[in-house]
């Protein structure tokens, strides 16, 4: 039986496995009492029981192996991914998937999901708001992996520089990203606006603090510029 986590009232995450990697789902109620899948994990499908979903989000072109035990699942959902997502996830076989731009009025309003600038993935996010302060759920511009204890997978983490702790990976910022000052602009213009006080990886654990946005700052000054 999955394990959905409440991170807020109407904001869940559940984990799960794949090979290599552990990975993370996250459930969102929408404004009008159903549900928003993101990144939804292929076993996570047949015993999703918090209520009826309508949306299904691939958070980047890579994130979407689920989707069609999703679709299958709740075939009335609409599955969608940022624009620059579509083409690849077509490519892959997902039909009829829409801008994720289509589904903006379903969201609360304290809740919004953004389109990152100069991904080569398409990339997006959902920046949640509350009293508590803002969540950010992102996808794989940030990792927070703990130290694996396999020779490989150190060899591998050491190499690609995506962790242990808060990091972005070797692959983001040289395959990744189309422009690397734009983007970095746009990360720093949402710290502003929206400071996070938890960070939500697909990959790796939940971080929070009084200090994340500046800690997401640096890390972006030291790896991006």
């Amino acid at each position: 039986m999955a394990d959905w986590t409440p991170l807020r009232d109407d904001l869940w995450t559940c984990t799960y496995k794949v090979p290599g990697l552990p990975c993370r789902s996250w459930a969102l109620r929408l404004a009008d009492g159903r549900f928003l899948i993101g990144s939804p994990g292929e076993s996570l499908a047949e015993d999703f029981d918090l209520g009826e979903v309508a949306v299904l989000l691939a958070p980047n072109n890579f994130h979407h192996m689920g989707l069609h035990a999703w679709r299958a699942r709740f075939p009335e959902a609409v599955a969608v991914a940022g624009r620059d997502a579509l083409p690849r996830l077509a490519k892959q076989g997902h039909e009829g998937l829409v801008s994720v731009g289509e589904i903006s009025e379903l969201l609360p309003g304290h809740a919004a999901i953004h389109e990152l600038p100069d991904t080569r993935s398409g990339e997006v996010w959902l920046v949640h708001r509350s009293d508590e302060g803002a969540v950010w759920v992102v996808c794989d511009a940030f990792f927070n992996m703990p130290a694996p204890r396999r020779a490989a997978w150190k060899a591998f983490m050491w190499v690609n520089r995506s962790g242990p702790g808060l990091a972005i990976s070797q692959l983001q910022k040289w395959g990744g990203l189309k422009q690397r000052a734009g983007f970095a602009a746009w990360v720093r213009e949402r710290l502003a606006e929206d400071p996070p006080s938890a960070l939500v990886p697909l990959h790796g654990a939940i971080e929070t603090g009084d200090d994340l946005a500046r800690r997401l700052d640096a890390l972006v000054a030291e790896r991006i510029g």
